[in-house]
């Protein structure tokens, strides 16, 4: 492994092992309080971070039925800027479970390196995390443990990473009375007293990391984690030092750092204001476009050509299948005929060009692309859904018919039905696919749709 790697991926020790259930690990990511997590492939070659959970704990009956609920409350989740789990094993001596790589920096050490990021991209940063942190609510998941080095900054965004401590609402009973759980230093007050958590946590860590995001500095000021989260505990006596904090941050980090859980914003209308707040900077929410400083952006790129680099001469083990939704958005409109060049998928709605937030109904990441050709004329749409096979037109996400998330594929000029060999294929079943980023929409493996070269 070259020195550029071995700056986020490490090489196998001599205690490490080689495989797990198929899946070849060949390089070591990191290592947690469960665990270590090592890198890896999927069957469809797609790049995969599998965390290998300790013997001791794995021998703890109480520990395998939490790590056991938390695997499958981590499978109901899904959403754009949450990295998602595609197969697990809870029942082998070892249990492990692996979750797609995003090759991103982690916030915190993109913070010691390259200092506090811009107030445009600290917008962005919790704009979308909170849209994460709606979703996974949504799941009845309570994250926990949002802490620098569970936000990995990508050339695509934000993303969520590791539920490992997550646990689903319904469970908590087998977390013990009193017991604490999280990082000291991005904890809650109710989290430092061991009180009864909800979501309203997750959005108290999420203030703690928009301050030392735009700024390097703890609202609650330095010094030992247990010290901190004395003082997040004593909020109600000592308030969270917010001088120095920048308008319009300084009135978000208030909200989020309300010592009564009420009074905190839920997770959609704190990505409302941070997208007003990114728009007043003439940024979008969702445009990634330069949202990173240079130097960082740089190394992310970096990693990525490093990742592709990795890519295994043979396939891994398949993945898991999808999982329904437990929840689902409002269903979608039919396009009115005079159309707009984009629509809203949520409520219908015709809108100008517009990324992240519908101007009629407010929801957010749902303006889609309307083709110049209707698709209720039956010629054949630019886009169509792997799994219902709707016509669609430009989407990203999630199928305005049947509401799946990520089956959307593009359609090629020329049809794989005429007999022309398709430009896209499935490495695992071998059928012709057109351009597809995911899940074959034949055997519905995900990830495994190659190029087919000519």
């Amino acid at each position: 492994m070259s020195d550029d790697h071995e700056a986020f991926l490490k090489p196998l020790g001599p205690d490490d092992l080689r495989e797990v259930s198929g899946y070849r690990l060949t390089a070591r990511i990191g290592e947690g309080g469960m665990g270590a997590v090592y890198f890896t492939h999927t069957r469809g070659g797609q790049p995969a971070a599998l965390k290998l959970i300790r013997r001791e704990f794995a021998r703890n009956p109480d520990f395998r039925a939490r790590f056991k609920a938390e695997v499958l409350a981590a499978r109901r989740v899904s959403g754009y800027h949450i990295v998602p789990v595609v197969d697990h094993n809870v029942d082998s001596e070892e249990p492990w479970i692996a979750s797609a790589y995003v090759p991103g920096v982690p916030l915190g050490e993109a913070l010691t390196a390259y200092g506090p990021l811009p107030l445009p991209a600290v917008f962005e940063l919790v704009g979308c995390v909170a849209q994460a942190l709606g979703n996974v609510h949504a799941a009845s998941v309570i994250h926990r443990d949002l802490k620098p080095g569970n936000i990995l900054l990508g050339s695509q965004g934000p993303w969520v990473i590791d539920f490992g401590i997550a646990r689903a609402a319904d469970t908590t009973q087998l977390t013990g009375t009193g017991r604490v759980i999280g990082t000291p230093q991005f904890m809650s007050p109710e989290q430092a007293l061991g009180q009864k958590v909800t979501p309203a946590t997750d959005v108290f860590a999420l203030g703690l990391l928009a301050a030392v995001a735009a700024t390097g500095r703890h609202p609650y000021g330095e010094g030992r984690g247990i010290s901190i989260a004395a003082s997040i505990a004593n909020t109600e006596l000592r308030p969270p030092d917010l001088s120095g904090y920048p308008d319009p941050l300084r009135s978000l980090l208030d909200a989020c750092l309300s010592v009564d859980p009420g009074q905190r914003p839920a997770p959609a209308a704190l990505a409302e204001q941070c997208a007003e707040a990114a728009e007043a900077a003439e940024r979008q929410l969702y445009d990634f476009d330069g949202w990173l400083p240079a130097p960082l952006a740089k190394e992310i790129g970096r990693r990525e050509a490093a990742v592709q680099d990795l890519r295994p001469a043979e396939p891994g083990p398949p993945g898991l299948p999808t999982i329904p939704e437990t929840h689902a958005l409002p269903e979608t409109q039919p396009a009115t005929a005079a159309q707009s060049p984009y629509r809203c998928a949520a409520c219908g709605a015709g809108s100008p060009k517009w990324k992240g937030r519908c101007p009629e109904c407010k929801g957010w990441g749902t303006i889609e692309e309307v083709p110049a050709r209707s698709t209720a004329t039956g010629i054949a749409p630019a886009y169509r859904c792997a799994a219902c096979g709707a016509g669609s037109p430009k989407w990203k996400g999630r199928c305005p018919e049947c509401r799946e998330w990520g089956t959307i594929e593009e359609v090629p000029a020329r049809s794989t039905a005429t007999g022309i060999a398709p430009a896209y294929r499935c490495a695992a079943c071998g059928a012709g696919s057109p351009k597809w980023k995911g899940r074959c929409p034949e055997c519905r493996e995900w990830g495994t749709i190659k190029e087919v070269r000519s």
